[in-house]
C-alpha cells in the first residue's frame, strides 16, 4: 500500500513539474489582461494572464467583454493583450487616470508549440518569453449589474524567461 501511495505522489509531483500545455490555437483571436500595478507585468518573474471570455450583453451597443479588470485587480493599472490571427498583436498599457499607451503594429507574437512558449516581440526584438506553468478556471465579477454577477474564465500563470 505504501508503494502505491508513493508512486501516486511521485506521479502527481511529476505532473506539476512539467507545467501546463497550451497551443497556439488557445491564443489566436483572443484578448487577455494582466496586472500592471507598479509596472508589475514588466518586473516580475511570473505573470498572470486572464482571458476575456464573456461577451458583453448585446444591448450595450458596442463590442466588449463582461470581465471587470478593476473588480478583479482592485485597481486600474493593467496590460491588455489582443492576439490576432496573423501574428500581429495589439498591446495596451492601461492606467485609469491617464490615456492608455497603445503599440499598434509594433508588437507581434508567436507560440512555439514544441517548447510550449509564448513569444512576444516589439519592433522585431524579443521582449517576453512566457512559459505556462498553471492553467485554472477563475470566477470574476461582471461589469454589469443586470447580468449574473459571477462569470467564469481562465487564468494562466506564466513563467517569464526574458
Amino acid at each position: 500500500m505504501k508503494k502505491v501511495l508513493l508512486i501516486l505522489v511521485c506521479l502527481f509531483l511529476a505532473f506539476l513539474a512539467t507545467g501546463q500545455t497550451l497551443r497556439k490555437k488557445d491564443f489566436v483571436n483572443t484578448e487577455w489582461f494582466s496586472n500592471n500595478l507598479d509596472s508589475l507585468f514588466y518586473k516580475t518573474d511570473t505573470v498572470k494572464l486572464i482571458k476575456y471570455s464573456n461577451i458583453a450583453p448585446k444591448n450595450r451597443g458596442f463590442h466588449g467583454y463582461a470581465e471587470s479588470e478593476f473588480k478583479f485587480l482592485k485597481h486600474g493599472y493593467y496590460i491588455q493583450l489582443q492576439f490576432n490571427k496573423a501574428g500581429s498583436m495589439d498591446f495596451w498599457d492601461i492606467k485609469y487616470e491617464m490615456a492608455a499607451t497603445y503599440y499598434k503594429g509594433a508588437t507581434t507574437w508567436t507560440f512555439d508549440n514544441n517548447e510550449n512558449v509564448l513569444l512576444i516581440f516589439r519592433f522585431g526584438k524579443l521582449e517576453f518569453k512566457l512559459k505556462p506553468i498553471l492553467v485554472k478556471e477563475v470566477e470574476l465579477e461582471s461589469k454589469y449589474a443586470d447580468t449574473n454577477s459571477q462569470i467564469k474564465t481562465i487564468e494562466v500563470i506564466m513563467l517569464k524567461n526574458k
